[in-house]
């Protein structure tokens, strides 16, 4: 084969591949959700800036994101205290974040006392 044909070849054969996709999903636009990881305010809940405790109402109100990762780093110690994790549900459910993911660090030789905050 020509060096010629087997460019032109290729150029079409990587332009089928690249719309493939596109003609896939013509007329499916499906909206992007996302969630907001607590870690990533961490500098502003550490210097008091922010409290961990309104995380869903900063996330649904400054950010426009209905979903949550919570670090337990802020909260070691509430681990165990179930009214504390109820009244963080109720807060979130009140502004309309779900409680996705909670990150449990250190938390081996304490007990976790953490299960109700992801009861919906």
């Amino acid at each position: 084969m020509k060096r010629r044909i087997f460019i032109r070849n290729s150029i079409v054969g990587a332009a089928a591949l690249a719309t493939t996709p596109m003609f896939a999903y013509a007329g499916v636009q499906k909206e992007l959700q996302i969630s907001l990881a607590q870690w990533s305010l961490h500098r502003s809940f550490n210097d008091g800036t922010l409290d961990p405790v309104d995380f869903a109402s900063i996330a649904k109100n400054q950010y426009n994101i209905n979903a949550c990762e919570y670090v337990n780093g802020f909260y070691h110690d509430k681990a165990k205290d179930e009214k504390f994790w109820n009244e963080m549900k109720e807060r979130s459910l009140d502004v309309g974040v779900s409680n996705l993911v909670l990150m449990v660090d250190d938390e081996d030789r304490k007990g976790v006392g953490l299960r109700g905050l992801y009861r919906h």
